[in-house]
């Protein structure tokens, strides 16, 4: 296939080639079957969570069967589901406010936690967000920004046709533009038959 995935600010962060039919399974209900198509791409964003959290903080959610239970520690992304998926997995329970935080919601998959996590080191603040712009791209762009305007030196007849437009182009009562067409000097030439 050929598809582009586009982020923040309409930028095209992905080019894809290929996608896949794959059918999501819960491993709390095995009734559950939800059929997706997925886009293929070499990396989806960087790995997550991007600082380190304490295990023990597994340990503050006893009561919830967590989707993953590696959450805390820093790995690469393997599937990002979209909100055309998310309808079809998010169920009724919600918790607000768990460890101070996050909002835990409860899925078909087990329960996801969202929100600002706390970090072992509270002086550094870090934001995840992958984007990636195609090299040529931002060589062209690097051109464009280099070149050198150059003083084009127009021809007569170019010149002729810029004072003429000066010289006869105005506005109807209307709020139209009313201008003159250019023709060369020697139209219609001698002979021409009309």
């Amino acid at each position: 296939m050929h598809a582009q995935v586009s982020s923040i600010n309409n930028t095209v962060s992905a080019q894809v080639k290929e996608s896949c039919s794959v059918q999501l399974r819960s491993p709390i209900d095995p009734l559950i079957s939800i059929e997706a198509m997925m886009l293929v791409l070499p990396r989806l964003t960087g790995n997550l969570p991007t600082f380190h959290i304490s295990a023990l903080t597994q340990q503050a959610l006893p009561d919830l069967v967590l989707t993953d239970k590696r959450f805390f520690i820093n790995e690469q992304v393997d599937l990002v589901l979209g909100g055309d998926i998310y309808p079809q997995i998010i169920l009724g329970g919600i918790r607000k406010n768990v460890l101070s935080t996050l909002l835990a919601q409860e899925t078909v998959f087990g329960w996801i936690l969202t929100g600002r996590a706390d970090s072992d080191n509270p002086t550094t603040n870090r934001v995840s967000f992958f984007n990636e712009v195609a090299l040529d791209k931002q060589l062209s762009t690097f051109w464009e920004l280099e070149d050198i305007p150059e003083d084009r030196i127009m021809t007569a007849e170019e010149k002729q046709c810029e004072e003429l437009y000066k010289r006869t182009t105005m506005r109807n009562q209307d709020g139209r533009y009313i201008v003159s067409l250019p023709f060369k000097d020697d139209f219609p030439s001698k002979d021409t038959v009309v």
